[in-house]
């Protein structure tokens, strides 16, 4: 990778007999925003803090820089970590709060109020220096955090679920600043969360991880709609996964054979006649109507229609009787009924292909 400015080898990590890594290796370039996004227990949180250097790996090696620092400690590498809980000091304001690593360093005073001051235009809270922290909103303290953790320059700034304890909207808020926060500094962020909303919204790149491993990198885009994975699939986006096996490949169309009948994907290389695959659709994607549809369609039956806010929620099931769910914005009142016989289908160049056993 080209101004590759973060680099993990192979890391492997055990926590008393029980593997946390399993040979991870990525590369993060100069001011690339890298998320690493997975469920709980995945091995986020362990891989953040091997990169800073406060858990040691089992095995595999850190660059940053071009420079070996798996055996140097903390102080020594040019990181610094946003922790979820702010861990602001409540006895310092918050001029020293952002000044208390320049104060280890011995920055001569006058530097360190110039530099303070600068953070606080930058986090967009000017005159906030003499304020205490429990004077501050959750936004506010996170800005602070991430004043103090960027005044000291590093090269990667490592940042752990910052925004999990904040409300839904102030959220989503602070993703689009903290967006706009990197761009402007031109730092590397790599940024770990379960939300996978976040990873889409502020995201150069997205790692996907599943028990220790990289299951797809990608940009947003490739990742939500060209999953590589089953796993992949089934956690970014709301989606279903048909199960089938290829009867014949058109072009660049797949033709599937599933239980519950016909199906159409894109073409995907890896896929064979004869093998058996899976086809992902994302719930926006799905449709279902009261005649068959010309091409392709799969019969279901209509379970109940859900009204979330912005979209309506409709359950169906097949004639397998596996569930999906299908999302879209129609009134209640155009819909067919809980009960009715429906028949599903999607465009073709909607869906994505994923090829192999299902694990």
């Amino acid at each position: 990778m080209e101004n590759c400015l973060l680099r993990v080898e192979n890391l492997t990590k055990s926590f008393e007999g029980t593997s946390v890594l399993r040979g991870l290796s990525l590369s993060v370039a100069q001011g690339e925003f890298v998320t690493l996004l997975g469920p709980s227990g995945c091995g986020k949180t362990t891989t953040l803090r091997i990169i800073a250097g406060l858990t040691a790996p089992d095995q595999g090696r850190v660059f940053l820089d071009g420079r070996d620092v798996t055996s140097l400690p903390p102080e020594q590498r040019p990181v610094n970590t946003v922790f979820q809980n702010y861990a602001l000091f409540p006895h310092m304001n918050v001029g020293r709060n952002i000044g208390y690593g320049l104060r280890l360093q011995r920055t001569p005073r006058g530097e360190i109020a110039r530099r303070v001051k600068e953070m606080l235009e930058l986090v967009q809270l000017p005159g906030f220096e003499n304020r205490m922290p429990q004077q501050l909103s959750g936004g506010q303290r996170q800005r602070v955090a991430i004043a103090r953790a960027v005044v000291l320059g590093p090269k990667v700034l490592l940042l752990d679920e910052p925004l999990g304890a904040l409300d839904l909207k102030l959220r989503q808020q602070m993703q689009g600043e903290l967006k706009q926060l990197q761009k402007r500094l031109g730092i590397t962020f790599v940024y770990i969360t379960h939300d996978q909303e976040e990873a889409l919204n502020m995201s150069d790149r997205i790692a996907v991880m599943n028990q220790g491993q990289f299951e797809q990198v990608g940009t947003p885009e490739q990742v939500y709609e060209r999953p590589q994975t089953r796993f992949v699939a089934g956690f970014v986006g709301e989606g279903s996964l048909f199960e089938g096996v290829v009867e014949a490949i058109e072009g660049e169309t797949v033709r599937l054979r599933a239980p519950s009948g016909l199906m159409l994907a894109p073409l995907r290389p890896g896929a064979q006649v004869g093998q058996p695959a899976a086809v992902s659709v994302h719930a926006e994607r799905l449709r279902y109507a009261a005649q068959p549809h010309n091409g392709f369609h799969l019969p279901a039956r209509v379970k109940s229609h859900r009204f979330a806010g912005s979209l309506l929620r409709t359950e169906l099931e097949l004639s397998t009787g596996e569930i999906v769910h299908a999302s879209g914005l129609e009134p209640v009142s155009s819909l067919p009924p809980p009960g009715c016989q429906v028949y599903l289908y999607w465009a073709r160049a909607s869906a994505a292909l994923i090829p192999g056993d299902k694990p």
